[in-house]
């Protein structure tokens, strides 16, 4: 038996906001492509297509010879053809934790602390209840939404047509989930609000992770350790 969990992780004011009135706050690929934290930037975000070329000859005609004539040479070059459908497409990421119930102690035995802090965060909402979250964002959005795991695969072989879904295998360790929503007009971020889901999830701060004790009975109880 697995215990499945959705984290958020973010500064906490942010995740009372999500805890008390079901704030999304929903942002652009491109605001991914620039973002200046490592964890979060992909240069990959919003692209249909990604080629890696290990070496790349340039060369030009000459004139006299008529034959091409070696230039230079480059070297681990990307191509990158981008979706303008895709732009206009708002994403909620969170982090879908699945562990066996008889591995779990402490919220600590879940949640990757070092990850957190690499994300420069401060906090983590943990949803409990997925099933009602699901609801709750089903009942919320039309039908053109999606939500998902991310897919992670090998760009350096992959040969198809990419989905905002689809993600390099370099950010496998996130195990992310994506609520993704189309066609938002214009360039900025969508936030969007759900209602309260504080009945079925709690924020806690990162400092006290290891004193959440996790309970797994006829259900899930999860207590402060004094």
């Amino acid at each position: 038996m697995d215990l499945h969990l959705l984290l958020k992780f973010g500064k906490s004011e942010n995740l009372q906001e999500l805890c008390q009135n079901g704030e999304l706050y929903m942002g652009t690929l491109k605001s991914y492509r620039e973002s200046d934290n490592s964890q979060v930037c992909d240069k990959n975000e919003g692209a249909h297509k990604v080629a890696y070329h290990p070496k790349v000859i340039l060369s030009r005609l000459d004139s006299e010879s008529g034959k091409n004539v070696e230039v230079g040479t480059f070297e681990n070059i990307v191509h990158r053809e981008f979706n303008k459908a895709y732009e206009s497409t708002r994403v909620y990421c969170m982090y879908y934790a699945i562990t066996p119930v008889n591995n779990i102690d402490t919220l600590s035995s879940i949640i990757d602390h070092e990850l957190i802090e690499k994300f420069e965060y401060d906090s983590v909402t943990v949803i409990f209840d997925l099933k009602s979250f699901f609801e709750r964002l089903d009942n919320h959005f039309d039908k053109s939404y999606r939500r998902d795991v991310v897919n992670y695969v090998d760009f350096r072989k992959i040969n198809r047509l990419l989905t905002p879904f689809d993600k390099d295998l370099s950010f496998k360790h996130q195990n992310e989930f994506r609520i993704c929503v189309p066609n938002v007009s214009g360039d900025d971020a969508l936030k969007t609000h759900i209602g309260s889901i504080a009945d079925i999830s709690f924020v806690v701060g990162i400092e006290d992770i290891d004193k959440i004790s996790v309970d797994i009975n006829s259900q899930i109880t999860f207590r402060k350790c004094v």
